[in-house]
């Protein structure tokens, strides 16, 4: 039989879907762990020493990320989660730099994970490194490197720094090229600046007429700043006689107790 053209077609709503939830993860601790587990106590402290050490490299990735790094692509990064919204960068961040911030392209620079992952490293690595200028150099001496870590390794067992994890001249067309001592925390590359210039400069290198000086590694914009800073502090002394300014890390600074100028 055919079908009326009156006849009225019935539409029926398919029920609505109920959202399915979030699985929660149910087991516990207590029915994952059986009696006769047991965690070595040397292997707990293993893992809370990683522990601490991942949580200070975390630390150090998010200040140099507030540093180099703009919010707004933080936020298209989707990394803007490491940073807190109710918290400004902090002292030390905005201390941090870009390593070309005096090139003009790197104010166009497109951030990506991998970059900020690779300039985050550079910084880090940056920041444990000390650099010593003016130690004797040989650039036709193979064994110069060699003969430098074998110096640097033996100072710090007489002075009690710790043992550096790299030793490299800067490759430079310098006649004393300068020397990178990489450590493995700010804090050894801190201690072996301070045991350096207080200590090791004088009494090691007593024969030398001009000593031996011991700083961080710098940025570029730094080390203009640090070339300007002995300028400025060799002119004013020279032409009042008397070292009425000393450097401050790379600023000027009033010498509370000046010398005859040389």
């Amino acid at each position: 039989m055919a079908s009326s053209s009156n006849s009225s077609s019935i539409i029926i709503d398919s029920p609505a879907k109920k959202p399915i939830g979030k699985r929660h993860f149910s087991e516990t601790l207590s029915s994952m762990h059986h009696p006769d587990d047991i965690v070595p106590l040397s292997d707990f402290i293993q893992l809370r020493e990683t522990c601490d050490v991942m949580k200070r490299t975390i630390s150090q990735l998010v200040t140099i990320m507030q540093a180099i790094v703009p919010r707004a692509q933080l936020q298209s990064l989707g990394l803007d989660l490491l940073i807190s919204p109710s918290e400004p960068p902090s002292a030390s961040a905005s201390s941090v730099k870009l390593l070309a911030t005096n090139d003009s392209s790197s104010r166009t620079t497109t951030w990506t994970p991998s970059k900020i992952a690779a300039e985050a490293a550079s910084m880090i690595d940056k920041s444990q490194r000390a650099v010593v200028e003016l130690l004797p150099d040989n650039l036709d001496d193979r064994e110069q490197d060699s003969k430098d870590r074998a110096k640097i390794n033996a100072l710090a067992k007489k002075y009690k720094f710790a043992i550096p994890s790299n030793v490299f001249r800067h490759k430079c067309s310098a006649k004393t090229r300068p020397l990178k001592i990489q450590f493995n925390s700010k804090s050894d590359r801190d201690d072996f600046l301070r045991t350096f210039n207080r200590d090791i400069r004088n009494s090691e290198f007593s024969d030398l007429s001009r000593k031996p000086r011991a700083r961080r590694d710098l940025t570029l914009d730094e080390l203009a700043t640090l070339r300007t800073s002995r300028k400025t502090i060799y002119d004013r002394n020279k032409e009042a006689g008397k070292s009425l300014f000393i450097l401050s890390d790379i600023h000027v600074k009033s010498n509370p107790h000046p010398r005859p100028f040389h």
